[in-house]
Formats: structure tokens, C-alpha cells, sequence
């Protein structure tokens, strides 16, 4: 929920909802389907009083109870009551003229897969929302589950409206949690103390009657006497402690690049006797400068440019964390460092930091995170939901010399990263077989940990087409309609640039876009997305409506105008240009693989922005890439201060030795004497070349 307030706190401001799990409420209408660029509220699971027509994909408001006659009397909440047989033709079927077909409810039911753009629209609500309301099972369903705790880490108000406490109680931080019993309704402000002592002190109070409305509210901006949500006690933490960070005395406090001389400036008269500082002297520890001062009068004095971390100073703990965390590169940040004569800890400091502290707390936090996305799959698998993933290869460099590629396994309904496999080229035969090698080790893996896969998507690649089929039948494979897409562009690009197919470039677009349509509109049918894939034969020379097979089809665009009929480039039957398209389009591999493309599922999830370009004198779409969110950077430099402090985690264990499989040289050949080599590069002159 989002509250966008007007200029004065306490004005009417305007909501946005976020439905996950609607109840059937007689009273409730929601009415149609909502646009995605429109107004509230976001239905991430569909609409009960909403019905979708299995074959036309018709959705419409239905509020009939019962939907049907055939339904009259029907339904029974015991599970142990006997099934009612009622033919499929009485079944509801829809409205639409000429259609017929079966009614179901337009709701996203256990096995299907979200509206991704719902749930784009829902993310960004929750970056930007004031204030989180998860009611009832909403903070134990998964995805809507994840909200209140994401909101939370930003410190945004959650309340939580539930009959008992939940697992993810404890994680909001700023909550108030309403419990209803007997009719009474409970209210728990929590405040630094647990929130179960708060609701349990609550229940004490009795209170009966909590009606209040935002328009009601009546605040003053400038009474600083009253800010909601805040902490009423403080602590003064010891000296040892890491504070939090939204403190201005701890880690996450405001820093300045300072001039020695202007710092020797505050040094000159004594703080105590305003006599002038006879001795200074001066130590340094990589960024920490540390002051000893004695005045004329004997008065002495330590200053320090940042705290102590168990005799370690502090900068030079967070800028070794920082440099880590960002991605950066020790030798780049110092060159930078150097040129503006910036200490910062030495390369030796830097690598003994990473190592003691750094990767430590980084594999704690990957192996956290990964658990919780675990524990949440093998809940999903217990309701008997099959895992969709999604998989693909990176290397480090592009071609056939690449040294080490990345084999990742994303789950396809929320988009996370569940495992990755690294491996060296010195593993496999070629650099070509380190994605087969590393994608069978990652779905062993997977598999292993006892995850339920239905469905593997992966790109055409002929080794890890061989591997699904010997060694993982069970699993459906799938391949991702972008690879072919890319693969088909490139044929038709090359064929169209030819002088007698020339005929083909107005509709290298329009080919395009057809894949992508006979892939996500066939709905799992294999026949279905093969015969919409082909029927682009018909509509590319202006014939709209066909018999095939002893059925009449037609194509899916509304009827065109006679002016645009006449206007557009249709190609002859008999011309060469639909001669070369009828070959690739009916290509034996094309249509053997479209097969396994029905479920239109990506290995990726871009999204596009449209610009015009001068090149082409057309509209085309680009990548769009948001900036990711990196607020569990913060998380991770508190680790790190917190490991240094206290030992929290256990010490990062000294890698083994390489087996001889992972050469330190993956060259093939041994290296000869150095000698050799300078003396190979000697010219006439006895000089290096």
C-alpha cells in the first residue's frame, strides 16, 4: 500500500492496492481487468468474480451464483463428499459468438505462473510505498509473502492484520500488529521490544473499539513532539559495539576527503588552556591518522580520525569492504587513490582483509540468502507444484579462448538465482563443453538437494540437448523462443540482402514478431504453436482464410481495409523470395524445436523502451536496465564490522591444493626456458623487438 501524500501530513493522499489472494466478498467489485499503466489496485492472483474463456481467452465479470443451472445445489465443503458427475456439456461456456468454450475462473490456480508484468508493476509500488498493510495468510503466501519484509528493510511502517503471529512477525521492524480474538481487537505498537511481549501486553488492555480513519487524522507538521513510528527509548552503546546505520556516530556516518594541512590547522593551540601545541606527533595506519599532542603547559592529547575496530581503525576495515562489495578492483581504486595522494591500506592489508573477513561474510550471506529461497521451493513442492527453471552459460571473454564459464539456474516464477556453477576450461575437452559440463553439474546438484523440476528451459545448445534426453526424460525441456528468434533473424537477413529475395526485408520484422506470437499464444500445444508458425505462408501472400486438414482458419489480426490490402508488398507463390522464406520457415530442426518452445518460456526478462531510429526510419525496442537494488550491501558491511568485533562467524578455511585436473597454466604445452624466449626475439641489432 502506498501513500502519497499531498503538501501537508494528514491530507487525503491516494492509495495503491496490491490484491494477492482475493476472498469472494458479495459486495466487492472490482470490475474489469486492469490496465497495467492504469489505476489501482494490481490483482497479482486474478479476480474471483472474473471468468476467462478457455479457447478465446475472453475475460469477463461474472457475479451469476450459480455461475450455471448444471451448478444448482452442487459443492460441498466436506473433501470427503462423493464427486458430482456433471457432463462437460453443461458446464459454463462462454458468451462469445461463434466460441463455445469452457469457463474457468479467472484466477491464477497452483502450477501456473504469475503475470510477470503484474508483477513488475508490484515492485516498483514497493520501492517507492510509505506504508505496508499484509493481511491475513498474505504474509505467509509466496511471492506476496516477500513484500512486507522488502518494505521493512527500507524502514517503511508494516502493519499486520492476522489472527496470530507469523514467521515473518519478527522481521518488520517498525510494525504495529492488530490480533483479533473473540471479537476484540488487539493492538501491539512495537518498539524495541519483542513484538510478542507488546501483543501479549496488549491483550491485557481490552481495547474494544479502534475505529480511525486517515482522513480523521488531524496532525501538525511543525509539532515535533509527535513523530509515528518512531523510537521513544535510546542506549548508549559501548565503545566496542557497531551502532546502527542510520546512526550519524556509526559506520554509516557522513565522511570528507581532508587536506593534512588545513587538519594541522585545529592542532595549533592547546583545547584545554588555548596555549600553543609544543610537540605533535603524528602515526599513520593506512587511512587512520592518529594525533599526539603535548601544549606549553603539560597538557597531552590523543585525536584519531576514525573509531577503533579492535585495534584495527575503521576506514580502513570499510574501504577494503567497500572496494569488495562494489565489484571494484583493489589496483583500480588505488591508482585512483595515488593520484590525488589518498592513503588507503596496501595491497598486502587489502587481500588479508578480504580473505579473514570479507569472503566469510560474503559465502554466509549467499549461503542465507539461498537457503531461505530454498526452504521457500520446498514448500511450493510439498503443495505438489513442479519447479520451472531457466538456465544459461557466461564466459569471461567472448569466442573459443575463454577460461572459466558460469552456468546459472534461475527459477522462472520469481526470477531468483538458486545455484551457479563455475568452470575452468582445463575441467572439459573445449571451451565448447564447459556449458554442458557445468549445467549437468548444477542440475545434479539441484536435484540432489531433493527439488522437484517439471520443467527445464535452456537455449539450443546440441550437447545439453543430448544430456535432457538421455539422462534427465522426466524433465520437459524447453528451449528459449529469443535463441531461435536470433538464429532465424540472422537466416533471413542473409537471404534478404541476396538481389532475387530482396522482396523480403519490408517483412523481416513481421516474420519476427510471428515466432514470438505462435510461441506464447498456443498456450503449451505443440501442434498448435507448430501450425501458427507455418500459417504466416498464408498471410504473407494476402490470404487471410485457408482450409488445412479439412478445417477453415484464419488469421488472428482484424479484417483488413481494401486500401491496406492493396498497399502492402504481398509475394507472389510463385516468386523466389517465398520460395526461400517457405524453406525456412518450414525447416525440419525449425519445426522440430518449435515444439519444445510451446510454454514460451525465457531464459532472461528484459524490458523495452521504444526509440525512433534515423537508420531505419522505423520504431524499434530497446533493452531497458534498471538499476538493481543494492541496500544488502549495507547489511554485509555490518557483518563485517560485527565479525572483526566479535568473531561471529568462523574464519574463512585456506583453499586446498588445485587438483591436477585445474592446471595453474592452462596452456597445453609445457613452458621452455626463459632464455629460449628472449633469444626467439633478438633481431640482427641484438635488440628486443
Amino acid at each position: 500500500m502506498s501513500l502519497d501524500q499531498g503538501p501537508e501530513l494528514g491530507r487525503p493522499g491516494s492509495l495503491g492496492l496490491e490484491l494477492s489472494d482475493l476472498d469472494p466478498l458479495e459486495s466487492l467489485d472490482l470490475g474489469p481487468e486492469p490496465v497495467l499503466d492504469g489505476p489501482f489496485p494490481l490483482l497479482s492472483t486474478g479476480n474471483l468474480f472474473q471468468t476467462r474463456c478457455l479457447s478465446c481467452k475472453d475475460v469477463e465479470i461474472n457475479h451469476k451464483s450459480p455461475i450455471c443451472p448444471s451448478l444448482e445445489g452442487k459443492g460441498s465443503p466436506d473433501p470427503d463428499a462423493p464427486d458430482v458427475l456433471i457432463p462437460v456439456k453443461d458446464l459454463p461456456r462462454c458468451d462469445e459468438k461463434g466460441c463455445d468454450g469452457l469457463l474457468r475462473p479467472h484466477v491464477i490456480w497452483f502450477g501456473e505462473t504469475l503475470d510477470s508484468q503484474i508483477l513488475t508493476k508490484v515492485e516498483k509500488e514497493l520501492e517507492t510505498c510509505d506504508l505496508c498493510l499484509v493481511v491475513g495468510m498474505s504474509s505467509v503466501v509466496y511471492p506476496a509473502a516477500m513484500f512486507g519484509p522488502q518494505v521493512a528493510s527500507r524502514g517503511v511502517p508494516v502493519a499486520e492484520f492476522n489472527t496470530k503471529m507469523t514467521a515473518n512477525t519478527p522481521r518488520f521492524k517498525s510494525k504495529c500488529v492488530i490480533l483479533f480474538n473473540n471479537d476484540i481487537i488487539h493492538l501491539a505498537f512495537d518498539q524495541q521490544e519483542d513484538v510478542e511481549e507488546g501483543a501479549a501486553s496488549a491483550l491485557d488492555t481490552s481495547v474494544q473499539d479502534m475505529s480511525i480513519s486517515f482522513g480523521e487524522m488531524d496532525l501538525d507538521r511543525k509539532d515535533i513532539s509527535f513523530v509515528p513510528f518512531s523510537d521513544t527509548t535510546s542506549s548508549s552503546p559501548s565503545s566496542g559495539s557497531v551502532s546502527s546505520s542510520g546512526s550519524t556516530n556509526g559506520w554509516a556516518g557522513r565522511k570528507w576527503i581532508v587536506d593534512e594541512a588545513k587538519l594541522m590547522e585545529l592542532f595549533r593551540t592547546c583545547s584545554q588552556c588555548g596555549v600553543a601545541i609544543e610537540d605533535k606527533r603524528v602515526a599513520t595506519r593506512a587511512s587512520q591518522i592518529i594525533i599526539h599532542w603535548t601544549c606549553l603547559k603539560g597538557h597531552t592529547g590523543e585525536w584519531a580520525s576514525c573509531t577503533d575496530q579492535r585495534k584495527m581503525g575503521r576506514n580502513n576495515l570499510l574501504s577494503c569492504a567497500a572496494t569488495f562489495f562494489t565489484g571494484a578492483t583493489y589496483s583500480d581504486i588505488k591508482e585512483w587513490a595515488k593520484l590525488i595522494n589518498l592513503q588507503l591500506p596496501s595491497k598486502s592489508q587489502f587481500y588479508a582483509i578480504q580473505s579473514k573477513y570479507l569472503i566469510p561474510v560474503t559465502n554466509h550471506a549467499y549461503k542465507g540468502q539461498q537457503q531461505k529461497i530454498l526452504e521457500r521451493i520446498f514448500q511450493l513442492s510439498a503443495a505438489g507444484q513442479k519447479l520451472e527453471m531457466c538456465g544459461d552459460a557466461r564466459c569471461d571473454s567472448p569466442g573459443y579462448s575463454c577460461k572459466y564459464s558460469t552456468y546459472s539456474f534461475q527459477d522462472d516464477a520469481t526470477k531468483e538465482i538458486l545455484h551457479f556453477e563455475l568452470v575452468q576450461v582445463t575441467e572439459a575437452s573445449s571451451s565448447v563443453a564447459m556449458e554442458a559440463m557445468g549445467f549437468q553439474r548444477g542440475l545434479n546438484h539441484l536435484l540432489d538437494l531433493g527439488l522437484d523440476i517439471g520443467v527445464m528451459v535452456t537455449d539450443r545448445s546440441p550437447s545439453i540437448r543430448k544430456l535432457m534426453r538421455e539422462s534427465y526424460g522426466n524433465i520437459r525441456h524447453e528451449y528459449d523462443p529469443w535463441h531461435v528468434n536470433k538464429s532465424l533473424k540472422k537466416k533471413l537477413a542473409s537471404v534478404s540482402n541476396k538481389k532475387n529475395y530482396r522482396e523480403l526485408r519490408p517483412w523481416l520484422r513481421s516474420i519476427s514478431n510471428h515466432l514470438y506470437w505462435s510461441c506464447s499464444s498456443s498456450h503449451g500445444d505443440e501442434q498448435e504453436c507448430v501450425r501458427r508458425w507455418t500459417s504466416v505462408l498464408h498471410h504473407i501472400r494476402g490470404i487471410h482464410r485457408w482450409e488445412e486438414n479439412g478445417r477453415e482458419y484464419q488469421c488472428a489480426h482484424p479484417p483488413l481495409s481494401e486500401e491496406d490490402q492493396e498497399k502492402k508488398r504481398w509475394l507472389e507463390h510463385d516468386s523466389p523470395a517465398f520460395r526461400a522464406l517457405t524453406e525456412l520457415v518450414e525447416e525440419k530442426t525449425l519445426l522440430r524445436d518449435l515444439r519444445q518452445m510451446a510454454l514460451f518460456k525465457h531464459t532472461g526478462n528484459p524490458q523495452y523502451k521504444y526509440v525512433y531510429t534515423k537508420t531505419t526510419q522505423q520504431w524499434v525496442a530497446k533493452p531497458v536496465y534498471e538499476p538493481t537494488s543494492q541496500e544488502f550491501r549495507k547489511d554485509l558491511m555490518e557483518d563485517v564490522l560485527n565479525m572483526r568485533e566479535e568473531k561471529s562467524l568462523e574464519p574463512w578455511p585456506r583453499p586446498p591444493p588445485l587438483p591436477k585436473r585445474l592446471l595453474q597454466n592452462i596452456a597445453p604445452v609445457p613452458r621452455p626456458d626463459p632464455s629460449e624466449l628472449v633469444a626467439q626475439r633478438l633481431s640482427r641489432f641484438k635488440q628486443l623487438l
